[in-house]
């Protein structure tokens, strides 16, 4: 499957970070479905919660190892999203408070949330996480300033 990610995809990987988005039904969808699996019903029953470190160990460097690219150009690899909301979050935070959160501020704004094609930037899931050499290295990305570039690009509808 790797072999389908287009090259120019892999390339934005390593180049352009405010175009390292998910729509917010992507990001939605992600969460609803993980929180069916086993693996996020077990950490949740050992800590009460589940982090964003947990979604990144279980979910996204598993699911993203060998490709190159993050979930973001992952899910939307043949046509890549510039952001036009950046979420800050804390990695330690429960992800049913992140969600809550996201739907609570889609509520306000919901002329926003109206349309499905709203492009959210989200470190955990616009940078490629795995650390395999399948793409670039996370101190690479981190390097491009990735929290920077999102934020100079001017988010439309902000943070």
């Amino acid at each position: 499957l790797a072999d389908t990610i287009p090259c120019a995809t892999r390339s934005l990987q390593g180049s352009d970070p405010s175009q390292w988005a998910m729509t917010n039904v992507q990001l939605l969808t992600f969460f609803n479905y993980i929180r069916s699996t086993p693996e996020y019903e077990a950490a949740k029953q050992a800590r009460g919660y589940v982090s964003l470190y947990d979604v990144n160990s279980l979910f996204v460097i598993p699911w993203s190892k060998g490709f190159g690219c993050g979930m973001a150009l992952l899910m939307n690899a043949h046509a890549p999203l510039q952001a036009q909301v950046m979420i800050s979050h804390a990695w330690a935070e429960d992800v049913e408070e992140l969600v809550s959160s996201l739907s609570s501020w889609a509520s306000r704004l919901q002329r926003l949330w109206d349309c499905d094609r709203v492009p959210l930037w989200c470190c955990t899931f616009a940078q490629y996480q795995p650390e395999d050499g399948a793409g670039p290295s996370l101190q690479h990305q981190l390097s491009l300033d990735p929290f920077k570039s999102v934020i100079h690009s001017k988010p439309k509808h902000g943070m």
